[in-house]
C-alpha cells in the first residue's frame, strides 16, 4: 500500500496488489534515475530534497522521542514546472508515511530544470 498526494489535495489512498505497487516504483524509480540524469538535474537534487524537509520539525509529530521505530520508507516526489508538489507517493503506507504526507503537501520548490522526480530513502536511527 502507498499513499498518493497530488498537489494540495488529497486523492485518496491506493490500494493495490504487492505486484502493481512494487511495478508502480519501479516506473517512479525509472523516472527518478531520468530526472538526475542530466547535470542540471543532479545539481537540482540537493535543492529540492532540502525544500522538500523544510526544517523538518515536523517529524518530532511523525515520530516521537518515545515511539517504536518505525520501518524504512521510500518517498517518491514530483517537483511541477512551476515549482509546485506533484504527486507524492510514499511507501509502505503507515502513521508515519500519512503524517510526513500531510505535512509537506504545501510545499514549494525552486522551478527545476525539467519535470523532476525526486526519491528519499528515509531510514530512522536513535
Amino acid at each position: 500500500m502507498m499513499i498518493v498526494i497530488r498537489g494540495p489535495f488529497f486523492l485518496g489512498l491506493i490500494l493495490s496488489a504487492t505486484c502493481l505497487a512494487e511495478t508502480d516504483l519501479a516506473i517512479l524509480e525509472e523516472e527518478h534515475q531520468q530526472s538526475i540524469a542530466t547535470e542540471d538535474g543532479k545539481s537540482f537534487e540537493m535543492t529540492a530534497v532540502q525544500a522538500f524537509w523544510g526544517d523538518a520539525a515536523f517529524m518530532r509529530e511523525c515520530v516521537p522521542a518515545d515511539a517504536e521505530l518505525p520501518e524504512p520508507l521510500t518517498i517518491f516526489f514530483e517537483v511541477e514546472s512551476n515549482g509546485a508538489l506533484g504527486e507524492l507517493v510514499i511507501a509502505p503506507q503507515n502513521e508515519v508515511a500519512r503524517c510526513i504526507s500531510e505535512a509537506v503537501s504545501q510545499r514549494q520548490f525552486p522551478v527545476p530544470p525539467h519535470r523532476w522526480i525526486g526519491k528519499i530513502e528515509l531510514n530512522f536511527t536513535r
